[in-house]
């Protein structure tokens, strides 16, 4: 289970998340393991906290990593 927290503040924002990776099969934890961040900061304006397979927040960390870049419609942004 993953555990993702915001809080709003008067000064800003508190984003917090668990950094464990969990491999299962429908109910049943297979395994456990320290995952890559769930929270990351692109360029100064974008906080992407994310949850689900791994896999899929790889993916998205690169698309949107592009984006900031300005590499969106790029060749090697469909990678």
């Amino acid at each position: 289970m993953t555990i993702l927290v915001g809080v709003r503040c008067s000064d800003g924002v508190a984003i917090g998340a668990d950094g464990i990776a969990t491999s299962a099969m429908g109910a049943f934890p297979l395994m456990h393991m320290e995952s890559d961040p769930k929270i990351r900061i692109f360029g100064n304006s974008i906080i992407l906290a994310t949850t689900g397979p791994i896999g899929y927040t790889q993916r998205l960390y690169h698309h949107v990593e592009a984006a900031v870049k300005g590499q969106v419609g790029s060749p090697t942004s469909a990678r």
